[in-house]
C-alpha cells in the first residue's frame, strides 16, 4: 500500500497531560483533545484529508471516520475530528480508554506518565492509503537517524509542530511498522537495505549544512573516488579534458631538423608543448574501464565520480553530448554510445593501449552492434559501464544560479537531506553568562525563514556550522551564521530576526564595536522568547518555552 497524504501533531506538554488523564481531576471535565491549529491544518486541508465536506457545527465542521492502527491491524475505532473553537479543529476523546490503540501504553510503550517536550517530543500522525484507509502511529523525533528514509514532505514531522502533507506521487508504506513506516514494504526497504543496488545516477540535495557531502562520504568509503566541483566557469574542457600547453624537454635540433649532440648526449632545452589533460570525468571513465580490464572474469571495482554543488554550474555547457550518456539501460549501460572526437579518440586509445576485457562478449551481447567494447578501447565511442556512479550535491538555497532543465533532471536519482535538529548537546556561547541552546536557535531561525518564504532552501542545516567542541561562539555566530542570514535570507526585510524588539530592528553593523555583543544579547533573546509566545496554543495553554534554550 502507499501513503497519498498524512496529518501530524507534535504533542505539547497539556495535550500529553490531557490525554494520558495525568491532569484529570477524579470527577473528570478535563479536555482529552489533540487540536489541530487552523494556521497549520486548514477546514480545507481536512476536507481534502478526508474527501468529504465534513457536518457542520457551531464553530465549522467535523469529520467521523475509522482509523487504524500501525502494527497492530486493522482495527477500525471510530475517532472524530471537529472544529471546537475559530482557530482549531481537534481530534476527540482521546483519554486513556477511548484512545486511538496504538497511541496507549500498553500496546506499544507509548508513555504514560512523563513527557520532555523539549528534548524528546512526540509526534502522533495518521496517514491515508491510496486504498483510502487511516492509520495511526507516533514517535519520538529523537529515534530519527540516517536510516529513516526521508522526503521532503516527510521531513516536515521533523521539525514542524502540526501540517498536513499531501504527496505528489504516492510513497509505500509497512503497516507492521508504528513508527517510520514510510518508503518501505515488503518489497520495498529502506536506504541501508537498498544500498546492495545503489543509483547510478544520484543527486543528494537540500538546505545548507545537512551533511549532503558526509552522506556520500560514508557511502562511498573505501571505494574508488574522483571529487570535482561545479562553479560558474566550470565547462566540457574543464570536466572531461582538453589540450592545454605545457613546459616539456625538446631535443634541440639544427636547421636540417636533427638533434644536436654534445659526444653521445642529446641536448635539451624547456619548450612550450601541447598535451591532453585529463579531468574529472575522463578520469574516472578510464578508471571504470580500467576495473573492467583487471577483473578478468570477475565484478569489477566500483567507481565513483562525485560532483559537488552541481546546480552552481552551467550543467548543460558542462556535460554537452555525454548528457546523452546518462540514460542507462537495465544492465547499467549507456543505452546509446558517443562518437569521440580527434583529440579524446586519440588520448582513450593511449590510455587503453593493450588493456582487454573478457566480459566482452557479454557486454556485446546488449548491443546489436558487434565488437562494441573493442570500439570502446580504440577509443572510437564513449559508453558508461555499470561500474561508474555518478553522484552529486545540491544546495536547495543556490537553486537558482544555473537552473537545471528537467530533460536533465529526470536522468537522476533524487534524495533529500532533511534538518534533523541533531545537535542537542551544541551551544552558543556569546560570553560565560550568556549561553543558548545552538537546535532552540535553529529552530527558530528556521520557522521564521520558512514563514517568510514558505520554502526550506535558505534553512539552517544541522551542520552549518561545525564549531570545536559544539561551542558557536560569539564570532563565529555574527561572522558566518548572522553574516549569511543578513545576505541571503534577510537583505529584503524578510525573517524578521534582526531585531531585539518588536519595535527596534538591528542592523548587521550594530552587531560590531563596542556594544556588538550586548546587541546580539538582544536579538538572541528576543528570538528565543518570541518563539515561546508565537507557539502558545490558541487555547491560551501555558508552554514553558525559555526552558532548556538558554543554557
Amino acid at each position: 500500500m502507499n501513503v497519498e497524504s498524512l496529518i501530524f501533531r507534535k504533542l505539547t506538554p497539556n495535550e500529553f497531560k490531557a490525554i494520558t488523564n495525568t491532569i484529570n481531576s477524579p470527577g473528570g471535565g478535563s479536555q482529552t483533545y489533540i487540536d489541530f491549529p487552523k494556521g497549520s491544518i486548514s477546514d480545507d486541508d481536512f476536507k481534502d484529508f478526508f474527501e468529504k465536506e465534513g457536518t457542520q457545527n457551531a464553530n465549522g465542521y467535523e469529520w467521523t471516520f475509522k482509523v487504524n492502527s500501525l502494527s497492530l491491524g486493522r482495527t477500525q475505532q471510530e475517532e472524530v475530528i471537529s472544529s471546537r473553537r475559530d482557530s482549531s479543529n481537534s481530534l476527540r476523546e482521546q483519554n486513556n480508554e477511548n484512545r486511538i490503540e496504538i497511541w496507549k501504553n500498553e500496546r506499544s510503550g507509548f508513555p504514560a506518565d512523563s513527557y520532555d517536550d523539549k528534548n524528546n517530543p512526540i509526534v502522533v500522525f495518521i496517514l491515508k492509503s491510496d486504498d483510502k484507509e487511516f492509520w495511526a502511529g507516533w514517535f519520538y523525533r529523537n529515534s530519527c537517524d540516517d536510516t529513516w528514509p526521508m522526503t521532503k514532505g516527510l521531513s516536515y514531522m521533523l521539525w514542524k509542530d502540526c501540517a498536513y502533507v499531501k504527496f505528489d506521487i504516492p510513497i509505500p508504506f509497512d503497516v507492521n511498522d508504528y513508527t517510520w513506516p514510510f518508503l518501505k514494504s515488503t518489497s520495498t526497504h529502506n536506504r541501508k537495505q537498498k544500498s546492495n543496488k545503489k543509483s547510478l545516477q544520484q543527486i543528494y540535495y537540500g538546505a545548507p549544512g545537512t551533511g549532503k557531502s558526509h552522506t556520500i562520504k560514508e557511502q562511498t568509503e573505501g571505494e574508488s573516488v574522483i571529487r570535482t566541483t561545479f562553479h560558474p566557469d566550470s565547462d566540457y574542457s574543464t570536466f572531461v579534458g582538453t589540450y592545454k600547453p605545457t613546459i616539456g624537454l625538446l631535443p634541440i635540433c639544427d636547421e636540417l631538423g636533427q638533434p644536436m649532440k654534445i659526444g653521445s648526449t642529446v641536448l635539451h632545452k624547456e619548450q612550450i608543448i601541447y598535451e591532453f589533460v585529463e579531468q574529472a570525468f575522463f578520469q574516472a571513465y578510464v578508471r571504470a574501464w580500467e576495473f573492467y580490464a583487471d577483473a578478468q572474469d570477475g565484478t569489477p571495482q566500483n567507481q565513483y565520480l562525485i560532483i559537488e554543488e552541481i546546480n552552481r554550474g552551467n550543467c548543460a555547457q558542462i556535460f554537452g553530448d555525454l548528457f546523452q550518456l546518462l540514460d542507462r539501460n537495465s544492465d547499467g549501460f549507456s543505452d546509446y554510445y558517443i562518437n569521440a572526437d580527434k583529440d579524446m579518440k586519440k588520448q582513450l586509445a593511449k590510455v587503453f593501449k593493450g588493456k582487454t576485457i573478457k566480459q566482452a562478449d557479454k557486454i556485446n551481447s546488449l548491443y546489436k552492434e558487434q565488437n562494441i567494447v573493442d570500439k570502446v578501447l580504440n577509443g572510437e565511442i564513449l559508453l558508461l559501464p555499470n561500474n561508474l556512479y555518478i553522484w552529486a550535491t545540491m544546495n536547495t538555497s543556490d537553486q537558482s544560479l544555473f537552473p537545471i532543465d528537467s530533460a536533465f533532471k529526470r536522468r537522476w536519482d533524487w534524495e533529500y537531506e532533511p534538518i534533523k535538529y541533531k545537535n542537542t548537546g551544541w551551544k552558543i556561547e556569546i560570553d560565560e553568562q550568556n549561553k543558548y541552546s545552538w537546535v532552540a536557535f535553529q529552530k527558530e531561525v528556521n520557522r521564521r525563514i520558512f514563514d517568510a518564504t514558505h520554502s526550506e532552501d535558505k534553512m539552517l542545516g544541522d551542520y552549518f556550522v561545525n564549531p570545536t567542541d559544539g561551542v558557536i561562539t560569539a564570532n563565529l555566530l555574527r561572522n558566518k551564521i548572522l553574516f549569511y542570514l543578513w545576505n541571503d535570507v534577510c537583505k529584503d526585510g524578510e525573517g524578521d530576526i534582526f531585531r531585539t524588539s518588536e519595535t527596534d530592528e538591528v542592523q548587521f553593523s550594530d552587531l560590531y564595536g563596542e556594544d556588538g555583543n550586548s546587541k546580539l544579547l538582544g536579538m538572541m533573546n528576543y528570538l528565543l522568547k518570541k518563539s515561546d509566545e508565537d507557539r502558545t496554543n490558541a487555547n491560551a495553554e501555558t508552554v514553558n518555552g525559555t526552558e532548556n534554550q538558554t543554557m
